[in-house]
């Protein structure tokens, strides 16, 4: 696979590269070939208190084996307090 300008352009600069991060194959498949690539990969993920993440500190274990640093962001209250500003707004969700 032909390497990207851009990329090129971060491994000489020595830039580092944020990316938002799950856990799951795709996550790991982009950060993994980023750092394979020589580029310097940071992940992000967002702890809004999702249901479905029963520890959010797992993510940063699943992505331990693809040599990138994770950062967990607590987002909760600000995600509150755009909830309740939607809801102040009269906002609605049909879905």
């Amino acid at each position: 696979m032909p390497e990207s300008e851009i990329l090129k352009n971060y491994i000489k600069n020595g830039d580092v590269v944020g990316i938002c991060v799950s856990g799951g194959l795709d996550s790991k498949t982009v950060a993994l070939r980023l750092r394979l690539a020589g580029v310097k990969v940071k992940c992000f993920t967002a702890d809004i208190g999702q249901p479905d993440e029963e520890d959010i500190n797992d993510i940063v274990t699943k992505m331990a084996p693809c040599g990138v640093e994770t950062i967990i962001v607590d987002l909760k209250n600000e995600i509150a307090e755009a909830a309740m500003e939607a809801v102040a707004c009269k906002a609605s969700y049909d879905g």
